[in-house]
């Protein structure tokens, strides 16, 4: 139980990141990198537990 709440929480923590990070002035990456990256995190963290 504690590790499901951990991994929800990690999850949450990531995509709050990406969420405001996609806000930034970034011209290197562009806005749909920044989605795939961020599905791929939460996608791996997933399927870890």
């Amino acid at each position: 139980m504690q590790k499901r709440i951990t991994e929800a929480l990690v999850v949450a923590v990531i995509a709050a990141g990406v969420f405001w990070y996609s806000f930034q002035p970034a011209p290197e990456t562009s806005g749909a990198e920044k989605m795939s990256l961020a599905c791929f995190f939460i996608i791996n963290r997933l399927s870890e537990s």
